[in-house]
């Protein structure tokens, strides 16, 4: 039996004499197409990750490589155990897995939940002690076949460069996965709104920013226990942040893969609070560039950073 568990956390506390393989990767965003071959799919990921929260490209080669290396010599009939809460970090994970892993003769099984009697908020695994963890696998149960199928579709529907493969997929395709759809339509909260040119995970921030400025860490915390469907990380927070400049600001340097303690304190700008009201549009003040999945999401501003009597 072999265990593919998500964060270090999970793979100290559980406690077995089973090979454990955690899998370090961010499937929740940075770019994703199912057509890029191997080496394609890391490097282009590489640069995103080297860039954006200047984790180093060669690191995020090698962990990569190692990871599927190591799941690549996973003996034939080998039971291998997966598991993965409900959120969207994880989902993404566990369909990116099982559509790896499809085929290729193991006997699949999985561990997974989205509670846990006496935990509240309910974020993760990682919350867990080994005898909690312990007995969780009692609870396993068989990947089906039609399991297996759900969550390649999703796959290739969640990595296409076509932004309505996704809703598609969701409202045409059976979903006998206990949580994956209701991920992706968490997923397509990233797309943002018409009305304002927001995400809703960035009008809650500046809903919050608006009330009282805060520290990252304050701040952090406090979206993540509105949104705990997303599993955000507080690295992905942190540059979804730096986009939204300069709806907002920083005192000190917000945290990235070199400075993940840093914990500045962040306020909402004029800009930010037009922007929150819908005067402005967000894509006309700061445009974008990001990644929905397989979509990337690129904008140029159209309005003068400076200018405060322009409206929409």
């Amino acid at each position: 039996m072999i265990h593919i568990v998500n964060g270090e956390e999970v793979g100290k506390r559980l406690d077995t004499a089973d090979p454990i393989i955690i899998w370090r990767e961010m499937y929740d965003w940075g770019p994703l197409n199912h057509t890029w071959d191997t080496d394609d799919f890391i490097g282009r990921r590489a640069a995103f990750f080297e860039e954006r929260i200047e984790l180093p490209s060669p690191l995020f080669i090698q962990s990569n490589k190692k990871q599927l290396a190591s799941l690549r010599a996973i003996p034939y009939e080998e039971e291998v155990v997966l598991w993965f809460e409900h959120d969207l970090y994880d989902q993404t994970m566990l369909m990116f897995l099982l559509n790896e892993l499809k085929g290729k003769g193991h006997n699949l099984s999985m561990v997974t939940l989205h509670a846990y009697p006496g935990i509240e908020p309910f974020y993760g695994m990682g919350q867990l002690s080994s005898e909690q963890l312990n007995r969780l696998m009692e609870t396993r149960q068989p990947v089906t076949e039609e399991q297996e199928s759900e969550a390649v579709e999703g796959w290739r529907a969640y990595t296409s460069k076509h932004p309505f493969s996704l809703e598609s997929w969701i409202e045409n395709v059976d979903h006998p996965l206990p949580y994956l759809c209701k991920a992706m339509k968490t997923h397509l909260d990233y797309h943002p709104s018409k009305e304002k040119g927001l995400r809703r995970v960035e009008e809650l921030t500046l809903s919050l920013l608006e009330k009282e400025e805060k520290t990252f860490i304050d701040l952090f915390e406090a979206v993540k226990k509105e949104r705990s469907e997303d599993g955000l990380s507080d690295l992905r927070f942190a540059y979804m942040l730096k986009q939204l400049q300069p709806l907002i600001t920083f005192e000190g340097d917000p945290p990235d893969y070199k400075k993940v303690d840093a914990d500045p304190v962040v306020s909402i700008t004029e800009h930010g609070i037009r922007v929150l009201s819908g005067e402005w549009n967000r894509m006309d003040v700061i445009g974008i560039d990001d990644w929905v999945g397989g979509v990337r999401l690129f904008k140029r501003p159209t309005l003068a950073k400076g200018n405060a009597s322009v409206r929409k």
